[in-house]
């Protein structure tokens, strides 16, 4: 993690690597201790990863639905509103027939659904190290100079314990989560690349390298819906990269950008198109029954106190589903189901569906079987300061890009990229979220593994900006705390 001429928190500057420097810092610092730490804490992650995928014993989330979608393979039906990419290694591992995903535990022994499903889980792990390896050294060494900025982004990510939680659940956002991380990793490594061979003299082509984005793209889009965001960010990026070194209104310019909007655009869209074809739906397909349950909480819902609450003490009193439930009055325990901050703070620090932390059927009495409830609150109480800080540099480092303007946008700075992510991954969700995807009272839509793509944009943004040296120093304190503090929550405790 070798140091560069440019400022400690700053992007490592100029149009190869880091884009414009904003604020000032301290001199880049080389700390040759700062990349096999990094390489240290990742392999603890993935060994802890490895240790959750041989020894959990749990359902996951949707569990008979994953194992349904290998048996139907490629084939379109209304509640398969995922691609089947994520399930081709497991084809064929379930020969009982099913007419749908309720058959599962009816007609299928133990044994038979946990194949497909055990095997997805070791899959995760490969997606797992894909995502760390592209941002740890493909995205973070080319955004910060500084060893120590390096080490602080690269210790926050991995301190978070929802990727080893999502691990453990068969689930496409796991494949998404990794290709996302390559999209960018790779469109970092290819402006660099570029840069290099135009400050020599050489020809702008960029054939191979816009190739590479737009395969990663595609491949990103056969995922999941969510990965419309990836898609469309990707396919910006290289645009962007395709742009530098031409005329904008030149035959090679205009030629690529034809070409990349047709086979990004037809590429990632093919299996929806093909879907909607013999469906005749578009997005994703809800059981009617048990949607109706919600409709009248809709119609009064309070959507000021859904963005407007953090309700931290009865999270850290029951910090699972199970808050609030000691509330004698329904309207106060539905108050605080109904609070968005509260919900999705539990589900990035802790595991608020147990799918994880819980024992096999956790959901009528979680406050007995929860097995991390201690954990959690320590977690909780130790990641809330670091939380607040990180959202204000984040704020005020969102606030800086708006102020460069377009001008500076239109060069597509990493940061700006990153920014684009987050802007229209969160909003996204929300849409989705916040319509179709509402459910008062419950609001189980709330989960780390819609958003796990996104997190490390919001997380590296923060990080942009001044550090003083006494303050860059008690930010690694703070993260070491942190990762240590985050660790038992990301071990899995087998139910017995």
């Amino acid at each position: 993690m070798g140091g560069s001429e440019a400022t400690g928190g700053q992007p490592t500057g100029g149009q190869a690597t880091g884009g414009q420097a904003t604020g000032g810092a301290t001199a880049p610092v080389r700390w040759r201790v700062a990349r096999p730490l990094v390489l240290a804490l990742l392999g603890l992650k993935l060994l802890v990863t490895v240790w959750n995928a041989a020894t959990f014993d749990g359902w996951g989330y949707d569990g008979r639905h994953h194992v349904w979608r290998a048996y139907i393979g490629c084939a379109a039906d209304p509640m398969a509103y995922d691609p089947p990419l994520y399930y081709v290694p497991v084809f064929g591992t379930v020969t009982t027939t099913l007419t749908h995903d309720f058959d599962v535990p009816r007609k299928m022994t133990v044994e038979e659904r946990n194949l497909p499903l055990q095997r997805l889980r070791w899959l995760n792990v490969v997606w797992l190290a894909v995502f760390y390896a592209s941002w740890l050294f493909g995205v973070i060494p080319r955004l910060f100079a500084d060893d120590r900025v390096r080490l602080l982004a690269s210790g926050l990510l991995l301190a978070l314990p929802g990727y080893q939680k999502m691990a453990v659940m068969p689930h496409p956002d796991n494949l998404h989560t990794a290709a996302a991380a390559a999209c960018f990793a790779a469109w970092l490594w290819a402006r660099e690349r570029k840069a290099r061979r135009l400050a020599a003299g050489g020809a702008a082509g960029d054939t191979g390298e816009l190739a590479l984005l737009a395969g990663l793209a595609i491949f990103a889009g056969w995922t999941r819906p969510f990965a419309a965001v990836t898609v469309a960010v990707t396919g910006i990026m290289a645009v962007a990269h395709a742009r530098v070194g031409r005329r904008v209104f030149g035959a090679g310019f205009l030629a690529r950008l034809v070409a990349l909007t047709l086979v990004i655009g037809a590429g990632s869209s093919a299996w929806y198109v093909y879907r909607h074809a013999q469906t005749g739906l578009w997005g994703g397909a809800y059981n009617p029954r048990f949607i109706a349950k919600f409709a009248k909480g809709k119609q009064t819902f309070d959507w000021a106190h859904y963005f407007g609450s953090f309700e931290f003490a009865a999270l850290v009193a029951h910090p699972n589903r199970g808050v609030g439930r000691d509330l004698p009055d329904p309207e106060a325990r539905a108050r605080i189901a109904n609070s968005f901050f509260t919900t999705l703070y539990s589900e990035v620090w802790g595991d608020h569906w147990m799918h994880f932390s819980g024992k096999k059927r956790p959901y009528e009495r979680p406050e007995k079987f929860d097995a991390k409830i201690w954990p959690k609150r320590m977690l909780f109480v130790t990641a809330l300061p670091i939380t607040l800080l990180l959202l204000l540099r984040l704020f005020v480092h969102l606030v800086r890009i708006v102020r460069r303007g377009p001008r500076d946008w239109a060069r597509l700075p990493p940061d700006v990229a990153l920014a684009l992510l987050f802007v229209l991954g969160a909003g996204f969700y929300l849409f989705w979220q916040t319509g179709s995807g509402l459910t008062p009272g419950k609001n189980s839509s709330i989960k780390f593994i819609y958003s796990a793509y996104l997190a490390p944009a919001p997380l590296l943004l923060a990080l942009h900006g001044r550090f003083g040296e006494r303050r860059l120093w008690a930010w690694l304190f703070g993260a070491a705390l942190l990762f240590a503090v985050a660790l038992p929550v990301a071990f899995y405790w087998p139910a017995g």
